[in-house]
């Protein structure tokens, strides 16, 4: 991930303490709050014991204009257009990311746009779809990579870029929210919690 310094210790070096401050909720609550349209997919760094943080450059215009909750400073542009400061990085943990597959289209745009978001949604994984999918894994890749298909919090979430490419993320729930301005300080998400 192409991050500053302080942002990148701040959300992935061991000692840093900053996932003790974060806010836990459910990508559902999230996303009947707020968006991720028009914001920048970073990445996706995910650890062996199933860890995994996605990490958004957050527009805040579409995620913030009414109601202006999130405390970033506004910015007036030439002309009277109204913006926030950016980057607003929105990082997501996932304490159990069990499986992510990406779906790649025609592309829509040209790839200067490829990680721009047109949104996301989520739901939660029916019993019958995860009897299937414990079927299905236990086939193809066995007991141990089937376990997931127990777990009785699981989330699909979809993201969906603009150009149309898509990345599902099969997760528990809760997962933990943190908001970063660009100097790093953590700003709250107000109504997740």
């Amino acid at each position: 991930m192409n991050l500053p310094g302080n942002i990148y210790e701040r959300l992935f070096d061991s000692a840093s303490t900053v996932w003790q401050q974060a806010q836990t909720s459910s990508m559902q609550r999230f996303l009947a709050e707020y968006t991720l349209h028009d914001s920048e997919w970073l990445g996706l760094q995910a650890e062996l014991y199933g860890e995994a943080v996605a990490l958004f450059d957050w527009d805040l215009v579409w995620a913030n204009w009414e109601a202006q909750r999130i405390d970033i400073p506004r910015i007036v542009f030439p002309g009277g257009s109204i913006g926030w400061e950016r980057p607003a990085y929105l990082a997501i943990l996932f304490t159990r990311l069990y499986y992510a597959v990406s779906a790649r289209k025609k592309r829509k745009y040209k790839d200067d746009h490829y990680s721009v978001l047109a949104g996301a949604e989520s739901r939660q994984v029916s019993a019958e779809q995860r009897e299937k999918f414990l079927g299905l894994m236990l086939d193809v890749l066995g007991e141990d990579f089937a376990e997931f298909a127990l777990d009785e919090s699981l989330c699909c979430t979809v993201v969906e870029g603009i150009s149309q490419d898509s990345i599902a993320l099969y997760h528990a729930e809760p997962v933990k929210f943190l908001c970063l301005d660009k100097n790093g300080r953590i700003v709250p998400i107000p109504g997740i919690d």
